[in-house]
């Protein structure tokens, strides 16, 4: 999925993409799908690596596991972190009205994936993207969707779906550079949360959930300038 950023960003930076377990190359194991274990997963790869000032950049649920990554040991090693297009709770309700949806809302989706985790993605996946695609786009979307098996794509779902990491937000706003890239919908909600819990923190819209694919070359610019370290830019 973020191919463009591997091929636009690579001639500068070091861009590391990983799968976490269950989903995409890595292979399924037989327990640890929780956004509590993503994120010891990512602290131990960047550990291994031996990587410092690491920009993380987390898309959609994959937010979870950038928030659970610092409260993991060995956080210091992270030098910025963006969240792309997900709220730190994603389960919308009095106190915060950036999100997912309501509980009813979450429960209707978590029973459609347990129904059908390909037909789920078929009626979601148009809704990322702010344009016609083609056939071979969206067949590629949905095949790398489907890479996690159904049981997996469920429990996560579910993680997801109960998580809080409102607290992780604010830490992290005032300790790193710290952005946040919502879609149109979100705007509204997400300046009115952010604005009170994270005021250093950068806040961008974008026409679509999945802008990195589809406006790759904005986005590339746009996280360069991120991870030059300026809050403040456009």
């Amino acid at each position: 999925m973020f191919g463009a950023q591997q091929a636009g960003l690579s001639d500068t930076h070091r861009v590391i993409t990983d799968d976490p377990r269950g989903t995409g190359r890595s292979p399924a194991t037989s327990m640890g799908y929780t956004y509590a274990q993503h994120g010891d997963d990512l602290a131990a790869l960047i550990e291994a690596l031996d990587l410092r000032d690491v920009i993380v950049v987390a898309w959609s649920y994959g937010s979870t596991t950038a928030y659970a990554y610092l409260c993991a040991p060995g956080h210091d090693r992270v030098g910025g972190l963006a969240i792309l297009d997900e709220s730190p709770k994603p389960m919308r309700d009095a106190e915060i009205g950036w999100g997912e949806g309501s509980a009813a809302e979450l429960s209707a989706y978590l029973g459609m994936l347990l129904a059908g985790h390909a037909e789920f993605m078929s009626g979601y996946a148009p809704t990322m993207i702010s344009r016609e695609t083609t056939p071979e786009e969206m067949d590629g979307i949905l095949a790398s969707s489907q890479s996690t098996e159904p049981q997996v794509a469920w429990a996560l779902f579910a993680d997801g779906a109960l998580a809080d990491w409102r607290e992780e937000a604010r830490a992290i706003s005032r300790a790193r550079p710290y952005w946040n890239v919502v879609s149109e919908g979100h705007k509204d909600a997400a300046s009115a949360w952010l604005s009170e819990n994270a005021p250093a923190g950068r806040l961008s819209a974008s026409p679509s959930h999945m802008m990195f694919w589809e406006f790759p070359d904005r986005f590339n610019q746009d996280l360069r300038e991120f991870a030059a370290g300026g809050r403040n830019g456009s």
